[in-house]
């Protein structure tokens, strides 16, 4: 006859549907990746450099060739420094950080779907984007005077922010020192190597958001060879790959 000791104990098992939705993930993680970056100083100093473009841009209406430095400035200026230095300066953070802090291992505790914590942190850097970098260069666009200016700045601008989200996203959960790679990325690549070849220019950014610029002036940019359908495209791909590619090395790599 046996006794209670001797039976075995249930298993438990957890429910089908147990945790939360993807949608709840989704939101969870957005909120901590948008509360956690947008500080005052930090949303100050990202606005300052925005503020000193739409200086600039007033100081070209009173050059002889208001077109031609008024876009060279949004290039060069705008897309070449602006766009990627202040995305690269939020996205590398947010899973970088709580990598690099050990808190990874905390959102782990819950079922969330690996992508999850990159798209999110790719909606969050965008967020923080459009107010503080996409606007202020449209408005720095408009203060040129050139009207033919405006609406490719906004597109070009929140593109850029868009695909460098997705690479520096992904450089943070990848790399330790994230912050660095992507400066090397922006000033060695982008600036340098990619103007050995039409083949390293392919991949610098930059190529195909000034792309769209030079089309909309018709002003020769520094490697605007990109055409229309490409200079959108690459950039959402960017953007997919940054998620999908943050999803594998969340997924492999060992969690602290």
């Amino acid at each position: 006859m046996s006794t209670p000791t001797d039976r075995p104990l249930p298993i438990r098992t957890r429910p089908a549907h147990h945790g939360p939705s993807v949608l709840t993930s989704f939101v969870v993680a957005y909120k901590l990746f948008l509360t956690g970056q947008l500080s005052r100083l930090r949303a100050l100093g990202l606005l300052s450099l925005g503020i000193v473009g739409i200086i600039l841009a007033a100081i070209t209406r009173t050059t002889d060739d208001v077109v031609g430095e008024g876009t060279a400035l949004m290039a060069d200026y705008g897309l070449a420094v602006v766009a990627p230095v202040c995305t690269l300066w939020i996205a590398t953070s947010l899973i970088g950080d709580l990598v690099e802090d050990r808190l990874l291992a905390y959102l782990w505790l819950k079922p969330v779907r690996s992508w999850v914590l990159p798209a999110a942190a790719i909606a969050a850097t965008c967020t923080i984007m459009i107010p503080l970098v996409v606007v202020p260069l449209t408005i720095a666009a408009a203060a040129t005077g050139v009207s033919e200016l405006i609406v490719p700045t906004a597109g070009a601008a929140l593109l850029a922010v868009l695909a460098y989200s997705g690479l520096f996203v992904t450089a943070g959960a990848r790399f330790s020192k994230a912050l660095w790679w992507g400066l090397l990325y922006v000033l060695v690549w982008e600036n340098a190597v990619a103007r050995i070849s039409d083949g390293t220019a392919l991949l610098a950014v930059r190529s195909y958001t000034v792309s769209i610029l030079s089309r909309a002036t018709d002003t020769d940019l520094y490697l605007a060879d990109r055409s229309p359908t490409a200079s959108v495209v690459v950039p959402i791909a960017l953007a997919v790959a940054g998620i999908a590619v943050s999803a594998w090395t969340l997924r492999t790599r060992d969690i602290d």
